[in-house]
């Protein structure tokens, strides 16, 4: 697949206003930019107040950051070490500045940071496998690629008499999409974070790049997909499906059918990892009966104030047994 001349800095998720669908109260958007001549540092995070760990509540007020829900990380659109290592020198600065102790790093998966820069983090690591569709190719071309199993399991969904269709973005369709989003998140017995609410997918659908798409049988709907649109990447987003309906193979439908309607617009269609790191992970061993190409996640941690921030995880490890969490006085004890 051919990206070339693509800035990262334009894609969705570097976007502030992406950024602010996920600030909750006291929470603030968290940028920084350093340049010198063409080349370019930037970073975008949630700043997040500190004002207890446990059951102990503090007075001055330290902050700790966090790339927003899905992708990002530093990132530099060259490959001079210097001019990155003086650029995080600046964001040091800023960061001790404004009472910042630490960040938490999602790195989107073609930023090359991780892989380039890790000894400038206090931890980085591999997180899991993701996958991806290449859609340089036709579609016919494209759908060569497909395991066996997923070409017979699109024949069943055609038999089944589904089909699929782009969906306006109203309230009825918003509140449709609810209620097969939260069935799913039920299911999966998901952490309570991904109960996203109402105002939240009120606020996503206005934005334009933001796509809404569903699978229907008559008119039932049976499955939902909200598609980011951030060319000439498109992103698998969230997904909702009616339990009842799953032998209908309406899953493979949806996603068949945004490889169609996007193999003249995209190059690539990132489809995540699975639920998790497991390798035998039922969701990602769905999304590689599209595509055997994967890319690594990696996440990565900074310490800014160390004082502050092992003063904290002290206090932590206090009142609970130890995890592998690099914010972990973020944790309830």
């Amino acid at each position: 697949m051919n990206i070339s001349g693509f800035n990262l800095l334009n894609d969705i998720y570097y976007s502030p206003d992406f950024a602010r669908l996920y600030l909750q109260e006291d929470c603030e958007i968290y940028d920084f930019k350093y340049a010198e001549g063409d080349k370019v540092f930037y970073n975008l995070a949630i700043k997040r107040p500190i004002s207890s760990v446990g059951k102990e509540t503090f007075r001055e007020i330290y902050y700790d950051l966090s790339t927003p829900y899905g992708y990002g990380g530093y990132f530099a659109n060259c490959a001079d070490r210097a001019f990155v290592m003086r650029a995080m020198a600046e964001y040091t600065k800023k960061c001790l500045a404004d009472n910042v102790i630490a960040e938490f790093l999602r790195f989107h998966q073609f930023n090359s940071f991780p892989q380039a820069y890790a000894d400038m983090l206090d931890f980085c690591s591999f997180d899991r496998k993701t996958v991806f569709i290449g859609m340089d190719d036709d579609y016919e071309q494209t759908r060569k690629r497909y395991k066996g199993v997923l070409r017979t399991d699109l024949a069943k969904a055609q038999r089944n008499g589904l089909h699929f269709e782009e969906m306006e973005k109203n309230l009825e369709n918003i509140k449709s999409f609810l209620r097969l989003y939260y069935k799913t998140m039920r299911h999966r017995k998901a952490d309570k974070f991904y109960f996203f609410g109402i105002k939240y997918f009120e606020e996503i659908f206005q934005m334009p790049n933001v796509k809404l798409f569903g699978v229907k049988l008559d008119e039932k709907l049976t499955n939902a997909l909200i598609i980011l649109e951030s060319f000439p990447f498109i992103y698998y987003h969230l997904s909702g499906n009616d339990p009842e309906y799953y032998p209908l193979c309406g899953n493979a439908l949806a996603l068949d059918s945004v490889v169609r309607h996007y193999h003249r617009k995209a190059k690539i269609f990132y489809l995540g990892g699975g639920a998790t790191k497991d390798e035998q992970d039922s969701l990602l061993k769905f999304k590689q009966k599209f595509s055997d190409t994967s890319h690594g996640f990696h996440i990565g941690g900074k310490i800014f104030n160390p004082e502050k921030y092992h003063e904290y995880t002290a206090n932590w490890r206090r009142q609970r047994n130890e995890v592998q969490y690099f914010l972990k006085y973020r944790l309830p004890v």
